[in-house]
């Protein structure tokens, strides 16, 4: 039992110790690179969107909506982008604001991009004229 105790114990502090990690070089990307570049560093190294707005919401200067621009550019999926910005306190504004100048500025990591994407069926009541008689409203 010790044996198991002490096993997680140096799971836990180890990965603590790679959260502090990625919380340093976070803060040095953002000084040193920008927002936009140290979102997608920590994406990366796999933080997760809340993890990266509870990180980026106590950086000094830091607007929120440039943070949600910068998940949403780093090509986070939105509803957890959504999710961890409500969590943190955000404002509908503040979330919108930013995904829409996101798709401004980086649409295209912003925008689906599934491959196919089938093309809806419309059913037409039309008449097919197959026997070549022809209809008018006065033979009715």
């Amino acid at each position: 039992m010790k044996k198991i105790i002490m096993a997680c114990l140096i799971v836990l502090m180890s990965s603590s110790f790679a959260l502090a990690d990625w919380v340093d070089v976070f803060k040095t990307n953002y000084q040193e690179r920008g927002i936009d570049q140290a979102v997608i560093d920590a994406m990366k190294e796999g933080a997760t969107p809340a993890l990266i707005l509870d990180e980026g919401l106590k950086l000094g200067g830091l607007n929120p909506i440039k943070l949600v621009q910068a998940l949403y550019c780093a090509g986070a999926k939105g509803p957890e982008v959504e999710q961890a910005s409500r969590a943190a306190g955000l404002s509908e504004l503040a979330i919108s604001t930013g995904y829409e100048k996101s798709v401004a500025e980086c649409a295209d990591v912003v925008a689906d991009t599934q491959a196919y994407t089938p093309v809806a069926f419309t059913p037409t009541f039309a008449i097919s004229n197959e026997g070549g008689s022809t209809f008018s409203p006065a033979s009715f």
